[in-house]
């Protein structure tokens, strides 16, 4: 119940993968999930332009009361969000972008910036974040 459910976005923006990590997650409709994809990616840019520093990383975590958001935003543009609940102190992101890389990036029939249909990814996935269906 520590993850609650995984967004990537491609870096123009649009929602190429989108997993639930425990029954707990809200259940919407796949146009909610391209509109939420498509928000974070938005302020994440807006972030970057209006960030003080010289490191221009944007937004890396969202904090709330019961919920944080982590974000991994890879060199290629490719952005990661993982939901989960706030005393995760270190979400395997890292993890999650290896196997994006073995399971997605490697496959010969995989078109980059395009949605991701590979059920091996979805269960790595699962397996790093300990969901089981």
């Amino acid at each position: 119940m520590s993850y609650l459910s995984l967004l990537i976005t491609s870096r123009s923006g649009g929602l190429i993968f989108h997993t639930p990590l425990s029954p707990h997650t809200p259940p919407l409709q796949t146009n909610d999930w391209l509109r939420i994809g498509s928000t974070f990616h938005s302020l994440i840019a807006i972030s970057k332009t209006a960030t003080p520093t010289t490191t221009k990383e944007g937004i890396t975590k969202v904090t709330c009361d019961n919920i944080n958001i982590s974000i991994l935003s890879t060199p290629t543009g490719i952005k990661f969000y993982l939901v989960h609940v706030a005393n995760v102190t270190s979400p395997p992101l890292n993890e999650i972008y290896a196997a994006w890389s073995d399971w997605v990036l490697k496959n010969p029939f995989y078109e980059i910036d395009m949605p991701v249909r590979g059920e091996r990814f979805r269960r790595e996935v699962e397996r790093i974040c300990g969901y089981t269906r």
